[in-house]
């Protein structure tokens, strides 16, 4: 073809057809692999919080033991409600279970449902640091809940609710910084740990 004698040559460029086919075929391939990465680092991090809730268990379990034998020293012999870690004579799994459960009601359910109405009603009375605010207006009651709570236990004391309580700060902290399948493993290995020790006691 030629325009006044010229002709036009030929750009070179690629079918719009072909563009699209070879688009088409490199997103879908991003995408699989952005999918894939997705679940790897889901896994990834859930079998991290496992290991690391573990051993916060422990550490916690290490403290509050620290905890009552100073107490137990201070008062010169070994009280009925603090001689042992807790003070329930459930198995070591179920109590595991039922701290896992306590995370969901507690911090799953009522610290979140408190924090973000919280953070709503902050939000519009156009508070600075609504985030902070938020944290420890949902954090605090529902520590003090989590501790009361714990006063049906088959032998109440204000001890262990006390440390109940305080607990249920740590929880909540790690709830809202690293996330609850995190608090829950937490929780799980501290009331399994305090189960067997509670049967080795007794």
């Amino acid at each position: 073809m030629t325009t006044h004698g010229t002709a036009i040559k030929s750009s070179g460029m690629t079918p719009l057809a072909t563009f699209e086919a070879t688009t088409t075929e490199t997103n879908w391939k991003s995408y699989a692999v952005k999918k894939l990465n997705n679940i790897a680092t889901f896994f990834t991090n859930r079998v991290r919080n496992f290991y690391y809730g573990c051993g916060l268990g422990i550490k916690k379990v290490c403290h509050v033991a620290l905890v009552i034998y100073v107490l137990q020293l201070a008062k010169g012999k070994a009280s009925e409600n603090t001689n042992s870690i807790d003070n329930h004579d459930y198995t070591p799994f179920f109590t595991a279970y039922i701290g896992a459960l306590e995370e969901v009601l507690y911090r799953g359910i009522v610290q979140n449902c408190i924090y973000g109405i919280s953070t709503r009603v902050f939000n519009k009375l156009d508070l600075i640091n609504v985030e902070t605010k938020a944290y420890y207006t949902a954090v605090i009651p529902t520590s003090f809940l989590f501790g009361l709570s714990h006063l049906s236990n088959p032998k109440p004391s204000f001890i262990v609710t006390a440390l109940t309580t305080l607990s249920g700060f740590q929880y909540g902290r790690i709830s809202h910084c690293d996330g609850l399948d995190k608090a829950m493993w937490v929780h799980a290995t501290y009331n399994y740990i305090a189960g067997w020790v509670n049967l080795a006691i007794r």
